[in-house]
């Protein structure tokens, strides 16, 4: 009640600069539902709104620019499209699998060696795959029985900042991989993690 008191208070005068930490911990669907709509039409509205959250969905719904940190380091800052375009681009394929397994893993990196431009993260049981070839890759993949036996999804997506948060976080323990602000590749200082 405290939290939903003191937004309510902030966004009483229409404030022309709005700092918010985590707007939405706490709150109930509706509540939440209710502030991202508020928050969106002050945005509309001409407010300067510096939004800190793990949310991504609110991060790509309110912000125009996104800086990126990482075991409190900046990593990527730029326009939210540019940072999705730079690292995931246009579509992902994601596939689910149904248990954990290195099969697909497997195929994966049989297809890079041949495939220009694959690249893929993995998370768990799931993977996010970024390549010029996605439908040529999901048809591959749905027509063959022993790899479909494996996958509960497959969808090619449009990506996200959430998508882009993983990517680009995955990247910074890759030294060799260069750090981007607004869209330019800078060095990284020497020994950083």
């Amino acid at each position: 009640m405290k939290r939903k008191l003191s937004i309510a208070m902030s966004l009483m005068n229409d404030p022309l600069l709005l700092f918010l930490d985590e707007p939405t911990t706490g709150l109930d669907v509706h509540s939440r539902t209710l502030l991202m709509e508020d928050l969106k039409r002050l945005k509309n509205s001409g407010t300067t709104i510096v939004l800190t959250t793990h949310l991504m969905e609110e991060a790509e719904s309110l912000s125009t620019r996104a800086l990126i940190i990482n075991k409190g380091k900046i990593v990527s800052i730029g326009s939210v499209e540019e940072l999705i375009n730079k690292h995931v681009g246009e579509k992902l394929l994601q596939v689910g699998l149904i248990k954990d397994s290195n099969e697909f893993e497997d195929y994966l990196k049989e297809k890079q060696q041949i495939a220009e431009h694959l690249d893929y993260l993995r998370i768990k049981d799931t993977f996010f795959i970024k390549s010029s070839i996605l439908n040529e890759l999901m048809e591959e993949i749905t027509k063959s029985e022993s790899i479909m036996d494996d996958i509960m999804e497959i969808n090619i997506k449009r990506g996200g900042l959430k998508e882009t948060f993983l990517f680009i976080t995955r990247e910074e323990y890759d030294m060799t991989t260069p750090m981007t602000i607004d869209g330019k590749e800078v060095a990284k200082e020497d020994g950083a993690e």
